[in-house]
């Protein structure tokens, strides 16, 4: 799955932390031709108001912490020893002018903050490495946010993305529907704003669990 002709610890290493990056997008002052202009504004907004308000409900924390602090420990010779392969590594392709990211990140920001260093996150942007997200389709197209899951080994243990399923069913249905094909974005992020990132949250939690 490695796309060449960088291997995914190079991608790692290009990347940002996902802190750096959350600044640097709330930060950036886009030029006037840009084609994207109208979406820098309001994905800082939404960046702003999610870094200040995103809260993990309890299951989930209580669930993070259980992962990444008390891993399982295996026999040896009659000695306890502590897992080595117990930390994972998330590697995000996003943009910043994709509103899903803005909705996702700040919640990927709040995990890997709780995880007491059992989770390490990077964003590396798409359009700089199209190599990258084309190993990381979504039914053929390059949607974003993505994150790959690595081991410490850098091996490639699956991928999420681009959004939770409940809101990939939503837009798959208003883009069938002309009437709601052009605008179905507002639509979009109405759900993000009812929905208060839960399923984001259950989403992530069992992604990083699958492995663990």
């Amino acid at each position: 799955m490695n796309p060449s002709p960088l291997s995914i610890q190079d991608y790692w290493h290009l990347a940002m932390p996902i802190g750096a990056y959350l600044d640097s997008l709330m930060a950036f002052e886009p030029k006037a031709d840009d084609p994207y202009l109208a979406y820098y504004a309001i994905n800082n907004q939404r960046v702003k108001r999610l870094r200040k308000t995103t809260q993990l409900d309890t299951d989930t924390l209580n669930a993070l912490r259980s992962l990444f602090t008390s891993a399982p420990a295996v026999q040896h010779g009659g000695e306890a020893n502590t897992r080595t392969d117990h930390k994972r590594y998330w590697l995000v392709i996003n943009e910043f002018w994709c509103g899903d990211g803005a909705q996702i990140t700040p919640v990927i920001e709040s995990f890997t903050n709780a995880s007491g260093g059992g989770l390490e996150t990077r964003v590396v942007f798409r359009d700089e490495h199209p190599a990258l997200i084309d190993a990381f389709l979504t039914n053929g197209s390059r949607s974003v946010p993505k994150i790959i899951q690595l081991n410490e080994q850098f091996e490639v243990l699956g991928s999420w993305g681009p959004r939770p399923k409940a809101a990939q069913d939503l837009v798959v249905q208003l883009k069938s529907n002309p009437e709601t094909a052009d605008n179905y974005s507002e639509w979009l992020h109405k759900w993000y704003a009812d929905d208060h990132q839960r399923s984001t949250q259950k989403e992530l939690l069992a992604f990083v669990s699958s492995t663990l």
